[in-house]
């Protein structure tokens, strides 16, 4: 699992919650979620729904036997690119956003899940990134590390 896509937060939908995606947000559903309430990332509705969420998949991972092969990338967001250039999202630092996921790891840990942390050297922003720089598109080397870990614990 990766928890980047969460700093989008999560509107409620038909008693329950989707996340606020960008690929969400560009399909007819999105017309359809309309007023939604949206629980912004890192605010105390965020986290109490989010928190909720985590404990009823942990829940069922292990009923069915699956929560130790369950495994959540902590990958710290990139303050650079390769070439040196600032990397930001929405006038906040990546320094910042590294902070406010903290508590999300802490918890998928304590939940029960295998949590491996990236090494910080390979978070660097990729310049030549397919999608564009970006905190949190990183440098081949991070993918490489990315895919070994997920074989590694998939063994």
């Amino acid at each position: 699992m990766d928890l980047i896509v969460e700093r989008l937060g999560v509107l409620r939908y038909k008693g329950g919650y989707v996340t606020r995606s960008n690929e969400l947000m560009r399909t007819a559903l999105a017309d359809q979620l309309g007023e939604a309430p949206w629980f912004r990332f890192g605010t105390d509705r965020h986290w109490h729904q989010w928190t909720a969420a985590v404990d009823c998949v942990a829940g069922e991972l292990r009923d069915a036997g699956l929560l130790e092969k369950a495994l959540v990338l902590n990958t710290p967001w990139a303050t650079q690119t390769r070439a040196g250039e600032p990397l930001s999202l929405r006038g906040r630092s990546s320094a910042e956003y590294n902070e406010d996921y903290k508590p999300f790891y802490a918890y998928m840990e304590q939940s029960g899940f295998t949590v491996v942390a990236m090494p910080e050297e390979l978070a660097v922003g990729d310049d030549e990134h397919k999608w564009g720089p970006a905190p949190y598109h990183y440098v081949p080397e991070a993918y490489e590390w990315i895919a070994a870990q997920v074989r590694y614990h998939a063994a």
